[in-house]
């Protein structure tokens, strides 16, 4: 097994969702926010997903199953170009079956997990349209 410490800056996808809330009344779970980040960085990598039977065949699986605990997210100072600031930031664990997947496809797999939540593509593009089911008065 591969074991890897991942550190994401959560400032963009949690200002996201706050925006949202304060904007629309409705909540996001950030839990569901990171399965879909990963659940997305798999779908793109099925590899990182696969395992081995007991024949040693490799199976990869079509669909996407996550599992996300969270220990908790922590304020760090990073030196930024305007100077010292304080951001949100979660330590996650990653493990690899190291007989399925490389050191190196493991690292650019994190690497992307990484973008993914730190970017917050999915969340500006759920900030664009309303929910279903919404209120479209509020």
């Amino acid at each position: 097994m591969i074991h890897a410490i991942l550190e994401v800056d959560l400032t963009v996808p949690r200002d996201l969702i706050r925006h949202y809330r304060a904007t629309s009344g409705d909540t996001l779970s950030f839990t569901d926010y990171l399965s879909h980040c990963l659940a997305t960085a798999v779908d793109s990598n099925k590899h990182t997903h696969a395992y081995r039977d007991w024949r040693n065949r490799l199976i990869l699986i079509d669909g996407v199953d996550v599992s996300t605990p969270l220990v908790g997210i922590v304020d760090r100072p990073i030196l930024t170009p305007g100077g010292l600031e304080e951001r949100e930031h979660l330590c996650l664990t990653v493990s690899f079956d190291h007989d399925i997947i490389d050191s190196a496809p493991a690292a650019r797999f994190l690497q992307r997990f990484k973008e993914i939540i730190e970017e917050g593509k999915s969340l500006q593009r759920l900030a664009s349209q309303p929910l279903a089911g919404a209120d479209p008065s509020r």
